[in-house]
């Protein structure tokens, strides 16, 4: 962590999204992502610091090489934020480089030779280093412990929770997947359709030509017959198709968004 150059932003030491993106061995853009999902859990103050204006143009100055020239706002990330990323990554790098951050970045004390310190005062160094070190993990394990049972929380009404108007609530369910996931809207659908195909051992387009048959001889307008015929009003049509693409959709969004 002595490879970190320090950044202080009026007395508080801070780091750039770059910064985290390189010590926790990952990409700025997902750091960013972590934190556009889920600015709800984020504090301006006390888990970053949002420059713009004059601020960033003074930051700007100072610090040339970490701003991009066109960027109308810049994220300073303090102790507290970095510890939210840890959280958000979930990796043994990212929490093995917290508690270094932690030890040698954040740590403004003037190194102390313990040696040169009276033995009471070295124990009683070491039995506060220890306490120390021994509440920082305790929060650590709750603030997890906490996040695993909202997590728990999330899935059991993800499992559970009946849907009302299926069509409607299973396209929000599958843009919600989309958006956490990263993976494009049509290309979700597309894979869900394969895993009913695959599950129901059925054909969606043939099922589609058979009821596009079926209302042309009874008389329907080509505007009815269209929207009767999409690939999720063939599956609501059929009770069992239903059940069982509600389960994939079901599946998906506990991966994704619980």
């Amino acid at each position: 962590m002595d490879k970190i150059q320090k950044v202080d932003y009026n007395g508080i030491l801070v780091l750039t999204t770059q910064q985290i993106a390189e010590a926790y061995e990952t990409e700025q853009q997902i750091i960013t992502n972590n934190f556009n999902r889920n600015k709800d859990r984020y504090t301006e103050g006390k888990h970053y610091i949002c420059l713009k204006g004059n601020e960033l143009k003074e930051f700007r100055a100072k610090n040339q090489n970490d701003v991009l020239p066109n960027a109308n706002k810049f994220y300073l990330w303090t102790q507290k934020g970095a510890f939210l990323h840890a959280k958000s990554l979930n990796t043994d790098t990212a929490w093995e480089v917290y508690d270094k951050l932690v030890d040698s970045y954040f740590d403004k004390k003037e190194n102390i030779t313990v040696s040169e310190l009276s033995p009471e005062l070295q124990m009683f160094k070491s039995l506060w280093d220890m306490q120390a070190k021994q509440e920082l993990e305790q929060k650590r394990q709750a603030e997890e412990i906490a996040a695993v049972k909202q997590t728990v929380t999330n899935i059991k009404k993800e499992l559970t929770t009946p849907i009302g108007d299926w069509k409607i609530e299973i396209n929000s369910k599958i843009r919600a997947i989309s958006i956490k996931s990263g993976i494009a809207y049509e290309t979700i659908y597309r894979q869900m359709y394969g895993e009913l195909e695959n599950t129901a051992h059925c054909s969606l387009k043939r099922l589609q030509e058979n009821k596009i048959i079926r209302m042309k001889k009874s008389g329907n307008s080509n505007t009815a017959i269209k929207e009767a015929t999409t690939k999720i009003a063939v599956i609501e049509d059929n009770p069992r198709l239903k059940a069982i693409f509600e389960n994939i959709v079901r599946r998906y969004a506990v991966s994704y968004c619980a």
